[in-house]
């Protein structure tokens, strides 16, 4: 053991010695007291006092009491008999008793109401969570389990059940819970209904102006559709073709920078929504179909045109002057648009070629296997 130990140990033990000394003594005393008193005593009960008296090497030596100093008189006893309570005390004794147990036993009462009360409460609220799942259910919106949050217990005998799942509606998948419901609408799309309190307030700031006027209109739309499942399939349908005309448009406006950026003068004209507002009110009608229109033309070098037209969910059409070609992809979209940019840059090199060359009777052309311009006279080929 350790010194710090040992002395812990010491300063436990010396004062229960010290009580024990303390009650030998006392001890010591009184049988004093006994053997003084019996006159008739012993000489073997004179030798143990006496040798209780000797003093030891750990304590003192204590003073020699003589019998004579002792007192003389013998012990004696008296019985006394306990009075009976007074009637009227005890039965206020009792009535306070009384009272004290009932309320205690009605403040647990309370308490275990209070509970049952809550308990109650959340089972008719899961209930009508769950049965409210079921109706969606059963209006074809598919329910699948929600995968466990991040760091769940999975171990033998933890709780694997999920609180949560989600929701399948056409070939898009929400996540639902009990304030929250989440779809992913399009791509990098979004849309989240909360439940928030009354006095909730959303931030505000220039940057979000846009997006705030579109979430104005998703929240007056579903006062028009109350009537599951197709509630949310407008406003589905309209997000995603927002998706789909912000990336044709993004493909577009790189193609109009570029040209911009080598001199080459464009015009370019995109309206994602032909419809006016009262066909568009008409269209989100529970007995009307959403189907949005727009269009989109560009203009190179103020001679050539490009014309596209799309509508939603994500239909696509190029109307081309030698043909009119549907459009199932983006990269689709960067491959004609760069053709017909080169090819109108091509046509633009051979007629200045032609100008220039018009004193030696020269011809320029366009080879459509190596893609570039060809200038031919008498005696040369460039």
């Amino acid at each position: 053991m350790t010194p710090e130990e040992l002395f812990q140990l010491r300063m436990e033990i010396v004062p229960q010695l010290h009580i024990a000394l303390g009650e030998m003594s006392q001890a010591k005393d009184l049988l004093s007291v006994l053997l003084a008193a019996d006159h008739s005593s012993q000489p073997s009960s004179q030798s143990l006092l006496q040798s209780l008296s000797q003093p030891t090497s750990s304590q003192p030596p204590l003073p020699q009491q003589n019998a004579s100093d002792l007192p003389s008189a013998s012990l004696t006893s008296t019985s006394v008999t306990k009075q009976l309570p007074i009637q009227s005390v005890q039965t206020f004794n009792i009535q306070l008793a009384i009272g004290s147990k009932d309320k205690a036993l009605r403040h647990a009462s309370n308490l275990f109401r209070s509970a049952a009360n809550v308990m109650e409460k959340g089972r008719v609220r899961s209930e009508k969570y769950w049965v409210d799942a079921l109706k969606m259910r059963r209006s074809n919106w598919g329910l699948i389990p929600a995968p466990l949050p991040p760091g769940s217990a999975m171990g033998k005998g933890a709780d694997k059940t999920s609180k949560d799942f989600l929701v399948s509606f056409g070939l898009e998948e929400s996540r639902v819970s009990e304030r929250l419901i989440a779809i992913e609408a399009a791509q990098d799309t979004e849309l989240r209904f909360e439940l928030v309190d009354s006095d909730y307030n959303p931030p505000s700031d220039k940057a979000s102006e846009h997006l705030q006027a579109r979430c104005d209109l998703i929240y007056s739309s579903l006062h028009l559709l109350l009537l599951p499942p197709s509630t949310l399939q407008p406003i589905i349908d309209m997000l995603q073709y927002q998706g789909f005309c912000d990336r044709v448009q993004s493909e577009m406006r790189r193609i109009v920078r570029a040209l911009a950026d080598a001199g080459v003068p464009t015009k370019f004209y995109f309206n994602a929504v032909g419809e006016s507002g009262d066909e568009l009110i008409t269209q989100l009608q529970p007995q009307g179909q959403l189907r949005l229109s727009g269009e989109c033309l560009l203009r190179i070098d103020n001679r050539r045109s490009l014309r596209f037209t799309f509508s939603s969910p994500s239909t696509l059409t190029a109307n081309l002057p030698q043909a009119t070609l549907a459009i199932t992809s983006i990269p689709q979209l960067t491959q004609l648009l760069a053709d017909e940019v080169d090819n109108c840059l091509l046509q633009r090199i051979c007629e200045l070629g032609t100008e220039l060359c018009e004193h030696v009777h020269g011809t320029w052309f366009v080879d459509p296997l190596s893609g570039r311009t060809v200038g031919r006279w008498e005696g040369q080929v460039l």
